[in-house]
């Protein structure tokens, strides 16, 4: 009698790549155990799945590395699995940096440390490209503030700002998972890009347009034995990034040639895709990234016929894929039905940046949302042959709309309320005894920094103290240069301004806070139960009304911050002539 296959572990369970492999194996007979980090929170979609056995929980990757390994030594040591499957980098570069990684070969498919490393580090990727002739977008790699200045005067915009590695830190310290970011102009690079360099080394990357393309593959020892290729034709989000709604197409030869480059010089073992943007208008192509591991779109690759979780289980049980090679079948179309209808929700919204995303035709729009009903669809999630993980989706998307509706319509009442005569009348209750006012807003570099600069004009002295302060965690940050120039403008310094946190001692100071979102009111509840009782939205206080809120300009184009100043100063003239109507009579913070 044959003996029973051993089972294999698939991590990080609460990602639906993780579904498509454990889907895959099973079907083929192999038992399946799911794992995910203890603190995601929901239970994963994917443990609801009838393929696999059991759910097991393990330490965070990114924050606790060491645990991980040890977790992961743990299950190795048991001889329970055969093959240990991390489906993304948060458990890949723990494992492949390990110490003890050369002792885990034959138990988890990791590539060759060389060959990983030249993939996780972006202009190491980018290197090896230049030394095979294969195109790849303009970059510049940055190390300090220095070079980071220089370039910002001379940049073509807008540029792809990506980390060196979407993954750093080390496994001593802790781990970061860091994403790729825009800039549009020199201020959005140097804010954004000084961020990322507090964390990471940055790589600067010309913006290409075009169509996303990926070549997936497994390979042997360099020898690429099956590709696969597929088409984004919806991005999450809409500027670009993972596909929510793609096809399987014929493999592209030139990008076929193009990857058996890249494989073959970095001797790669594994599955891998190579990740391409093409140019609809001459058929240029670019190189994007590799990805070292299993890939988002999965679902497809598997529901096109090129099931690669099984081939790498072949690959790694058997030794060779040399024969017994599927055939893939193109015009598959398959979506990730929650992340496709918040594309169709950004789309119909106008949420994305028009620098970086046109919105479709309405026919096309329609024609995409009608393939659901063809033969050849399919979902990353929902499956007859496995329904619960679906269905469960089905039910926390429907869960999610809901909340959102009832969220929004609690949100329109309660501006209505605090837009309303009456609530006016309860500030000026307020106002008459109040000797300590505290403005916030998240970050104290913008609204609540420049509401308390204004107000000390005109409210301090007289027994009255003016503060502000953030939920931002760090402390002492600079206000925000584009606020700072538009201050500058009025008159109004506001280059010595640096942000407070915000804590519970500092509510408890204040006789009155004002706040400039509704979801602002309710974090003071969190910081103090009692907050709320002498807690108001400054917006209220505007002299022609409308709404109570004042958004954030911070990122926002130089008319955004123009028209939070200008409202800012009416509502801070408001709130003084209430305070001290004799003294100001009407007059703006600005002509004091």
């Amino acid at each position: 009698m044959k003996n029973a296959p051993t089972p294999v572990l698939v991590l990080d369970g609460d990602m639906i790549p993780s579904l498509a492999v454990t889907r895959s194996l099973n079907r083929k007979g192999i038992p399946v155990d799911l794992a995910h980090a203890d603190n995601i929170g929901e239970r994963p979609i994917a443990s609801y799945t009838r393929h696999a056995r059991k759910t097991l929980t393990y330490p965070d990757p990114l924050s606790e590395p060491a645990s991980f390994a040890e977790w992961i030594q743990e299950q190795l040591r048991s001889e329970t699995y055969r093959l240990i499957l991390p489906v993304t980098e948060r458990t890949l570069v723990v494992l492949a940096r390990h110490p003890e990684r050369s002792a885990w070969t034959e138990q988890i498919p990791i590539p060759p440390r060389s060959a990983l490393e030249r993939v996780l580090v972006k202009s190491q990727t980018l290197e090896l490209a230049e030394s095979l002739g294969v195109p790849y977008p303009a970059r510049e790699l940055v190390t300090d503030i220095a070079r980071l200045e220089q370039l910002a005067e001379d940049i073509e915009y807008p540029v792809v700002l990506k980390p060196q590695s979407s993954i750093s830190g080390g496994i001593d310290s802790g781990l970061a998972q860091l994403s790729v970011d825009y800039a549009f102009n020199r201020d959005e690079l140097l804010k954004k890009g000084r961020n990322l360099l507090e964390r990471t080394v940055l790589l600067l990357q010309q913006y290409v347009r075009g169509e996303g393309v990926g070549v997936e593959l497994i390979a042997e020892h360099g020898e690429i034995r099956l590709a696969f290729q597929h088409r984004r034709i919806h991005e999450l989000p809409l500027s670009g990034g993972g596909s929510c709604y793609r096809e399987s197409v014929a493999v592209d030869p030139a990008l076929l040639d193009a990857s058996s480059r890249l494989i073959a010089a970095l001797g790669w073992h594994g599955v891998a895709m190579v990740e391409f943007k093409r140019d609809p208008r001459d058929g240029r192509f670019w190189l994007m990234e590799i990805n070292g591991r299993f890939w988002g779109s999965l679902p497809l690759s598997v529901a096109a016929g090129a099931d690669f979780p099984w081939l790498l289980y072949r690959l790694y049980t058997e030794g060779t894929l040399k024969d017994r090679l599927p055939t893939v079948r193109t015009g598959i179309h398959c979506r990730k039905l929650a992340d496709d209808l918040t594309w169709y929700e950004h789309v119909a919204r106008g949420v994305g940046d028009p620098r970086l995303f046109k919105r479709p035709p309405a026919t096309r729009l329609l024609g995409q949302a009608l393939a659901v009903f063809t033969p050849g669809h399919r979902f990353d999630v929902q499956s007859l042959r496995d329904p619960r993980p679906g269905l469960v989706d089905l039910h926390r998307i429907a869960r999610g709309y809901l909340r959102r509706v009832t969220d929004g319509l609690r949100h329109q009442l309660d501006k209505r309320r605090r837009a309303s005569p009456r609530e006016r009348r309860r500030i000026a209750r307020l106002l008459a005894p109040a000797r300590r006012i505290l403005f916030v807003c998240h970050g104290n570099i913008n609204r609540s920094a420049l509401a308390e600069v204004l107000s000390r004009r005109l409210l301090e002295g007289d027994d009255i103290e003016v503060r502000s302060a953030g939920f931002h965690p760090v402390q002492g940050r600079p206000a925000d240069p584009n606020m700072v120039a538009c201050a500058r403008e009025q008159g109004v310094d506001l280059g010595g301004a640096s942000s407070t946190v915000l804590d519970k001692q500092l509510l408890d100071w204040a006789d009155l806070t004002f706040a400039m979102e509704t979801r602002h009111l309710e974090r003071l509840r969190e910081l103090s139960p009692q907050a709320l009782t002498k807690a108001a939205l400054l917006g209220s206080l505007a002299p022609d009304g409308g709404d109570p809120e004042i958004p954030d300009p911070y990122g926002q184009p130089a008319e955004r911050y123009a028209a939070c100043y200008a409202r800012i100063e009416r509502c801070i003239s408001s709130l003084a002539n209430i305070v001290k109507p004799d003294r100001l009579d009407g007059q703006s913070p600005n002509a004091l």
